[in-house]
């Protein structure tokens, strides 16, 4: 640390040699004035620590000298010498000087050192604090700088972030319709199969008030739950199971475990893999690949079963006519417990149930029709709406969510859905 400087201010000379005689043996730095407007001149050319002035002096007191010491150099500490009784000297520099404080002449040498010691630790101290408080602003100045630009680079970054993740979906949502028009360019029928299975399922889920990353595990999972079907040979799938040869059922049960193969490999469709893999399971046991039972047999693969077992009923003709809806349910009722989760047969029950109160519902309200940019949250569609490749978009009775209506908009300014107009209950 540089020595410090002290500036000695006295119209006697004397006395000037006296107080830097005191200090000789002392690492300071001296500067002496005969008078308080040369004192002014040296603190304006030199950087003074401390001042250590006479009261008495012609032209200007030391009180005066140093009320402008203090106005002009705040940091720099101040002495006054003064006699005993000069008390409104004294009071005046106090208030106006703002001295460290004041000796009375004559003084004790030990205590005056002591005293400039004293005071120029003070204006150490004082100095450091200023340094750091500098510092600690320059920082705090830096770190604003930062956080604004780390907020500026955030917000870009977050809505890069969301750019990517609608591109990620909306990709992902096409791949999923490759898939459902690779089944449905295998085999019609299949497809269709599919698509109800997946309405079916999910109205289960909803009804069952199933999370909304599980619907949509669910519904992903009935679209696609028979792809494996499109490496079974058609001959053997048109074949009833009773008459299979062993070795054509083990090739056609394979389609479970094929299936969960192709969807597996698509990044975050592990879940639904497992799903497809396991909706042939028996809630008693006895069912394939795994032999798993009750609910060991992942809950959304039980759902799934369910759908597909009723809509596989609704398939079977009996002499080319259809068999009826009763004994669809009542091989439901049979099976319930055995083949199927009886809790999601009976919340199966309550979504028929709904479909059958809708339906005549619907039959009381009145559809409009709308264009894309018309529709609203909250409508309710009330006709199918599709692509041009006929892949399901959205189902009837669909209450209409934000990210709906944006898909919509979407789809049709890329002429994916067949029409730019939608149909929608009135109410």
């Amino acid at each position: 640390m540089a020595a410090h400087s002290i500036l000695l201010v006295d119209d006697e000379a004397s006395i000037l040699k006296s107080l830097q005689r005191l200090f000789v043996e002392e690492e300071y730095q001296i500067y002496r004035a005969d008078a308080g407007d040369r004192g002014l001149e040296i603190l304006k050319n030199h950087s003074i620590d401390l001042v250590i002035s006479d009261q008495k002096m012609p032209n200007m007191s030391g009180s005066e000298f140093l009320e402008k010491v203090f106005r002009q150099y705040p940091d720099t500490m101040r002495i006054l010498l003064t006699g005993h009784s000069d008390m409104e000297s004294i009071i005046s520099a106090i208030n106006k000087g703002k001295i460290y404080q004041y000796i009375a002449k004559p003084w004790d040498n030990e205590s005056l050192k002591i005293t400039v010691k004293k005071a120029l630790a003070q204006y150490d101290l004082i100095r450091e604090n200023k340094r750091l408080l500098e510092i600690t602003q320059r920082q705090n100045k830096e770190l604003k700088e930062n956080n604004e630009l780390l907020e500026e680079r955030v917000s870009q970054r977050t809505q890069e972030l969301d750019k990517l993740y609608k591109e990620l979906k909306k990709n992902f949502v096409e791949f999923i319709r490759v898939f459902i028009h690779l089944i449905g360019g295998f085999d019609k029928q299949l497809g269709e199969h599919c698509k109800r299975v997946a309405f079916i399922a999910k109205s289960i889920g909803q009804k069952m008030s199933l999370t909304a990353k599980e619907l949509e595990q669910l519904e992903i999972a009935g679209l696609l739950h028979d792809i494996g079907m499109v490496t079974i040979p058609k001959e053997i799938q048109s074949k009833p199971m009773y008459i299979l040869h062993p070795r054509e059922k083990e090739m056609l049960r394979q389609h479970t475990t094929i299936g969960q193969a192709a969807i597996s490999t698509v990044q975050n469709l592990s879940e639904v893999g497992l799903i497809i893999r396991s909706h042939h399971e028996n809630f008693e046991g006895g069912g394939y690949p795994d032999g798993l039972w009750g609910e060991k047999i992942p809950k959304l693969a039980r759902i799934l079963r369910v759908a597909d077992e009723y809509d596989q009923l609704k398939q079977i003709k009996v002499e080319n006519k259809p068999i009826s809806n009763q004994r669809c349910l009542e091989y439901l009722k049979r099976y319930r417990g055995t083949l199927l989760d009886p809790n999601i047969v009976d919340y199966f029950f309550l979504v028929l149930r709904d479909l059958r109160d809708n339906k005549g519902a619907k039959n009381k309200q009145k559809e409009i029709c709308l264009s894309v940019d018309k529709l609203k949250e909250g409508m309710k569609i009330s006709r199918m709406v599709k692509t041009v490749n006929d892949a399901v978009v959205l189902q009837p009775n669909t209450i209409l969510q934000k990210e709906e209506i944006a898909s919509l908009v979407s789809f049709k300014s890329m002429k994916v859905i067949v029409e730019d107009r939608i149909y929608v209950y009135s109410s």
